[in-house]
């Protein structure tokens, strides 16, 4: 989804670190947890949508929502989600 305000450059990385981006979220994250052997990220967006980005295939960079709060919450009005954990 193009947004309307394009992303802010990357900052510089540290010494012996590469930074860059994965992907652009149609709405804000605000949590990352990575699979234990690394190849997959599920990403908590604000308002409770939760992502999957496949990191072992590199032409699939596209965010997958893969829960939507609806599906788990009947809270009504403006939603604020914070905690994310893999079990």
């Amino acid at each position: 989804m193009p947004s309307a305000n394009p992303p802010t450059p990357l900052p510089a990385s540290p010494p012996g670190f590469q930074l860059r981006e994965l992907a652009q979220f149609p709405e804000n994250p605000v949590r990352i947890v990575s699979t234990p052997d690394g190849k997959s990220l599920y990403v908590l967006a604000i308002q409770g949508n939760i992502y999957k980005l496949d990191l072992a295939d590199p032409k699939s960079q596209a965010p997958r929502k893969i829960i939507d709060r609806a599906d788990y919450s009947t809270h009504v009005g403006d939603v604020q989600t914070m905690g994310l954990t893999l079990d």
